[in-house]
């Protein structure tokens, strides 16, 4: 996506950066409920792999609360790359704050308050996660920051998907790797 938005915001296509935004966030969507699939089966694949059936059950408890995370990032992440590309990171600088400041206070009350432990942890970054979004999305909303290059979604951006496509496959593979390394 980095490179698809940078292109088009540098050529003058808002058009093109907007639809872009749209087919990313489809994309990853698309792609988290096949990750989903995975994870609803996670403690089974764990113990297929000969690991601790107390282990499994825990990774798998954790990764179900983590579901929300994944779809929230999934939005978050595209909307990053949209406005970086036009060289607007105030709200991006801004969100983040917001989202450390709320981040702090909820692993407090889900983990130790509210005794949660490990499942107030993914519970508590999801809902991180998505009061950024919230507050990223209302800043560029109000400051009107989003005029210059959005267009409403329409069926536009379930075509010409090859050029965003040829660059995500590789880069999931890449952080799959990454992930999986450690």
């Amino acid at each position: 996506m980095d490179p698809v938005c940078s292109q088009a915001f540098g050529a003058g296509k808002p058009t093109l950066l907007s639809l872009t935004l749209q087919r990313t966030v489809l994309f990853l969507l698309t792609s988290s409920l096949v990750i989903v699939a995975l994870w609803l089966n996670l403690g089974n694949i764990m113990i297929s792999l000969h690991q601790d059936s107390s282990t499994a059950s825990l990774a798998q408890t954790y990764i179900l609360f983590s579901i929300p995370y994944l779809l929230t990032t999934s939005i978050l992440n595209p909307l990053r790359i949209y406005l970086r590309a036009q060289g607007i990171t105030t709200p991006l600088t801004i969100a983040t704050l917001a989202g450390t400041i709320f981040h702090i206070p909820m692993n407090f009350l889900l983990v130790s308050y509210l005794g949660l432990g490990f499942i107030g942890v993914s519970m508590a970054a999801a809902a991180s996660n998505l009061f950024v979004v919230v507050i990223l999305v209302a800043y560029v909303w109000v400051k009107s920051l989003h005029e210059p290059t959005w267009t409403r979604p329409s069926s536009e951006c379930f075509k010409d998907w090859g050029p965003l496509v040829s660059l995500a496959i590789p880069s999931c593979v890449g952080v799959w790797l990454e992930w999986w390394w450690y």
